[in-house]
């Protein structure tokens, strides 16, 4: 399996996606939104990731951007057919479908490592009428919408 640049894959992409090994030591370039917790970018960026990539022998670059300029910037990657090899949205847009890769193998490999997915996140992500599963949730936290009576403000 090869990752390909966000101009070839958008990932809704919730979970990582190691490119194949070669002889070079590997970039890896993830493009995702600046988390409401601050300590999380700062964690993630420059702890965890720098972890990661010294595991896999990787350069990790992570790009930020506020939420509202991630589609913009994905689709002007997928326009330009170049740009990062991973993309976290908050919520994937259908409309990248025919730029996304098939998950399905991503999938067995987590189901491999960790275990079945759950039923709502495996529906979450697959479109029935073309059999493809469109993005990876790192997490899922379904709710009913609905807050708590006393629990905002």
């Amino acid at each position: 399996m090869q990752a390909l640049p966000l101009s070839q894959q958008v990932l809704g992409l919730q979970c990582w996606y190691l490119a194949t090994p070669n002889a070079s030591q590997k970039t890896l370039r993830i493009l995702q939104w600046h988390h409401f917790v601050p300590e999380y970018d700062a964690w993630f960026n420059n702890v965890y990731v720098k972890e990661w990539g010294e595991k896999h022998d990787t350069k990790v670059i992570v790009d930020n951007v506020g939420m509202t300029s991630l589609n913009g910037r994905a689709e002007a990657e997928i326009s330009a057919q170049k740009g990062h090899d991973l993309c976290m949205f908050l919520l994937p847009p259908p409309t990248y479908e025919d730029h996304v890769i098939d998950h399905r193998e991503v999938y067995e490999e987590c189901e491999h490592r960790y275990g079945k997915a759950i039923d709502l996140a495996i529906k979450s992500t697959y479109n029935p009428k073309t059999k493809k599963i469109l993005w990876l949730l790192r997490e899922l936290c379904p709710g009913s919408g609905e807050l708590p009576e006393g629990s905002v403000g």
